[in-house]
Formats: structure tokens, C-alpha cells, sequence
């Protein structure tokens, strides 16, 4: 057992870094189109500002270059926590299912008519294109809001109902999901189309770190990941649990899988896992709360 220092006060994101996800020159289209009142920006903004300079510490999922500068400017202790699966969740890869390359995809999506600063969560020409490459398309979407999964997801369920390759599932929680994704498909994806008008702040994109690529890992699943999310794109490189895909190569994207040595990314999915479980992070946290950290400035490293 250890204490909790009572005078320590730590801090875990409230968004996603406003700073990086809302630039100041698109404020006002959030504030049109609804996604946030300029006060809760002002509010977030000013909270994460104190998070940084005046708690005992901080911490935070983002990474890359985006974040490194965010630390930089900080004067708080912080501890980086990826989003992982406990080691009790992860299952060995099987081998793949028979039939087309199944590809699958967990959380959140938007129909048509969304906002600008979520865009590239509109899915539906982009899964189309995959469709028509031959492969084989599951959606698990995101907790379903009162108005209905109609309301949110329609755009996918017609989809569906025109092609019998697309399917969409109900949502399911953390366990459920990762047991319908092991050995049912080939790969987990996180491939979007970000166009150059997409009012959310690049730096976001960059540094982003969705639980979802950890999901799929502990499924036992490759990933496919775009590119543009370079932060998750360097991990999926420097495990080699995946593939990183160009929005160019989307187009020819079923050709280039079915070249690909499946059994060498499987073996690949399995040493990611051993680095990739919340376990790794715990001592680190527990080591931020139990004591009043480092000196300002001082970051601290997830033990491994």
C-alpha cells in the first residue's frame, strides 16, 4: 500500500490540450457551429494553462513534436499515461479469418453534415473506396447518444444496407470489444481523409494518441494508420505492428495488404503488447501522486 499525498494536486487533461485542438484563428467556427461557447474555450484554455505552471503535477495521453513543445513550456512535473489495455485484456494473435481482408473500426465516427472541426470522422467515402478495393468493413461505433444510432451513424447503416462487405455492430465496452475483434478480423484501422480545410488545430492531429490503437494490439490485431497522425504513425513504424498509409495509397490500399507477410505483423502485435499495457505507466503515476515530484520543469518517465 502506499499515501496519498493530501497536499499534492494533480491534474489529467480536461480536453485534448486546447491550445493544440482549437486554434485561436478557428475559435470563432467552433463557437458557430456549437462544439464549444467561447467561455468553455477561455475556461479550458486558462485551466490548462494553471495545470502546467501552478499544480504539483500533471498528467497527459498526447505525444510527438506538438506535445514535446507543450511540456517545454510547462513548469508542473508531468507524467505521460498512454491509454492501454491492462496485460489481463490482451489476447494472442490467431490466425485470420478466411474469405476477404477484414478491416475494422472502433469509435467515434460522423455522419454527413458534422462540423468542420470534426470532418475527417466523416468515414463514409473513404470506407466506400475500400469497399469497392474488395475488403471487408466492420464499424464499432462509439456510445450511442439519446437521439439514436440513426441520429449519429445512419450515414453507415445505409451504407451497410447497400453492401453486404459493410457491417455496422452495436457499441461495446472495453472486454466485449476486444473479444469480437480477436481472430474475427485482419486489422484494426485508423485511416481518415484530412482535408486541407479541416478547422481542427494540426498540432492535434499530429499528437494525437487514440485508446483505439492500443485496442486493437491487445486484440491481437495489426493496425493501418494514416499518415497524417504522425504521432501514432512513428509508433506503428517503430513497432512494425502495421503499416502506415499514405492518403494517396488509400486508393490501391486492398492490393498492398494482400502483398503484405501477415505472420511477421502478427509477430510484431505480440512484442508491442509486451510494451504496451497500463502496467508500464502505474509507477510513474503512483510515484507523481505519492510525492510532491520534481522541481519545476522536471517531466517524469513512465517506468518500463
Amino acid at each position: 500500500m502506499v499515501a496519498l499525498r493530501p497536499d499534492v494536486r494533480v491534474f489529467q487533461e480536461i480536453y485534448d490540450w486546447m491550445d493544440a485542438f482549437v486554434d485561436p484563428a478557428h475559435e470563432a467556427v467552433f463557437e458557430a457551429e456549437q462544439v464549444f461557447s467561447r467561455a468553455e474555450i477561455a475556461v479550458m484554455r486558462a485551466s490548462e494553462r494553471y495545470a502546467r505552471t501552478r499544480l504539483s503535477g500533471f498528467i497527459y495521453k498526447d505525444g510527438g513534436a506538438p506535445m514535446a513543445q507543450l511540456l517545454q513550456e510547462s513548469s508542473a512535473p508531468s507524467v505521460q499515461l498512454m491509454p492501454c489495455p491492462p496485460r489481463s485484456f490482451q489476447r494472442e494473435p490467431l490466425p485470420p479469418p478466411a474469405g476477404p481482408i477484414r478491416l475494422a473500426h472502433a469509435g467515434q465516427l460522423r455522419s454527413a453534415g458534422s462540423s468542420r472541426a470534426f470532418a475527417d470522422l466523416y468515414a463514409v467515402p473513404l470506407y466506400r473506396d475500400l469497399l469497392e478495393q474488395g475488403l471487408d468493413l466492420t464499424v464499432f461505433p462509439s456510445a450511442v447518444r439519446a437521439d439514436g444510432f440513426d441520429a449519429m451513424f445512419g450515414d453507415y447503416q445505409r451504407l451497410a444496407d447497400l453492401d453486404p462487405h459493410m457491417h455496422c455492430r452495436e457499441h461495446l465496452s472495453l472486454t466485449e470489444l476486444i473479444d469480437a475483434l480477436h481472430g474475427e478480423f485482419h486489422y484494426g484501422i485508423l485511416l481518415y481523409h484530412f482535408n486541407a480545410d479541416l478547422i481542427v488545430g494540426q498540432r492535434h492531429l499530429r499528437g494525437a494518441l487514440a485508446s483505439k490503437l492500443f485496442v486493437y494490439w491487445a486484440a491481437g490485431l495489426p493496425v493501418l494508420v494514416s499518415e497524417e497522425l504522425d504521432y501514432m504513425a512513428s509508433l506503428v513504424r517503430e513497432t512494425g505492428a502495421g503499416i502506415v498509409v499514405s492518403r494517396a495509397e488509400l486508393s490501391t490500399l486492398g492490393a498492398r495488404l494482400a502483398e503484405l507477410d501477415y505472420p511477421a505483423l502478427q509477430a510484431k502485435v505480440r512484442q508491442a503488447q509486451m510494451t504496451y499495457h497500463i502496467e508500464r505507466f502505474l509507477p510513474a503515476v503512483t510515484a507523481l501522486l505519492t510525492s510532491a515530484g520534481g522541481g519545476p520543469g522536471e517531466h517524469a518517465e513512465a517506468a518500463e
